[in-house]
Parts: C-alpha cells; structure tokens; sequence
C-alpha cells in the first residue's frame, strides 16, 4: 500500500494525510536555498512531501521574479548521478471548474492557462561549481514537469524561473530529483 501511494503521488495525485516518502527522491537529502520568498512561502517547502495547499498552509516556495529570475536550489553532500528532475508548478487548484452548457456559467470560467502557472524557466545541475547540464523550457502549460538529465553527475541543481503566465511570482510545490 505504501508503495503504491508513494507511486500515486510521484504521478502528482493527491492523498490526503499521506507525504512524499519516496527512498528513490534524492531531494529529500538536500539542502535548499533561493534567491528569494515572500512571507510563508519558505524554499524548504519543495521538500515537505506536500504537493498542494492544504487548509491555510500554501506547501510552496513563492518568490518574486526579479530581471535575473526567481532561483531556488539544491544542494547535495555529494556527487550523484541523476536522471530526472521532477517539479510540480502552481495551477491554481482552488479555482472552481464548472462544465455547463449554460452560457452565464462558462462566461465566469478563467480563460486560457493559470496566472500562477510558470511559463518559462531554466534547470542548470553543477559539479563543484562547473555546469554540466542546462535545460530551458519556454511556454511551459502543464502542473507537472519531468526534466530528463541523461546520467549527470552533479551535486548541486539550480530552477531559475523567468516568467509566470500572470503574475510576476514563481510559484513551485515541489521538486523531486531521480
């Protein structure tokens, strides 16, 4: 049961009660560090196993996107070989969804993709202080983003985040590291 609820969560389904415990997750030994974060909204929670707001706790690290960008990053204790970087991005999932055919009810529906969805960002992964790997991604439209890395061997990764769809924050639940 356990690992069917670890699997369940990888795939961004959300269990109530239950955290990321996932042994494979190397992120959950890292050290987390940002550029930045508004009031309750601190980078360790990417690494808190809660990949939703739950009640009045927002579970993400939130900081404003400043011309640099928003950097969050992790930081390991060694050099590991990683294959993947999973994050989990802000769509709003508070914002009612009502399917009808009544026109009034689809004219209150939001138009078009989250404001608090990233749409543009980069992932760097380093190995004492040298880029061995950089990805950026631009129009991003989705909640989950899995990065492949090929077998880097790095010890640091560095999410610079560039642009959100409308407002001028980055937004992130959760970052996993395979």
């Amino acid at each position: 049961m356990e690992e069917l609820q670890q699997e369940l969560l990888r795939d961004d389904c959300y269990i109530p009660g239950v955290r990321n415990r996932d042994p494979a997750d190397y992120a959950k030994s890292a050290k987390v560090a940002a550029s930045g974060y508004t009031h309750g909204n601190e980078p360790w929670k990417v690494l808190n196993g809660i990949a939703r707001q739950e009640q009045e706790e927002s579970n993400c690290w939130e900081a404003p996107i400043g011309e640099q960008g928003a950097e969050i990053t992790l930081t390991y204790d060694g050099k590991l070989v990683l294959h993947q970087i999973q994050l989990t991005f802000d769509t709003n999932l508070t914002k009612e969804i009502m399917p009808s055919l009544t026109r009034n009810v689809r004219n209150r529906q939001v138009k078009g993709l989250p404001d608090e969805l990233v749409r543009d960002y980069d992932v760097r992964a380093f190995r004492e202080g040298k880029e061995v790997f950089c990805k950026e991604i631009h129009d991003n439209y989705q909640r989950l983003n899995r990065i492949p890395l090929g077998n880097v061997i790095c010890d640091t990764i560095k999410v610079t985040v560039h642009r959100a769809y409308g407002i001028h924050f980055a937004r992130i639940f959760e970052i996993r590291t395979y």
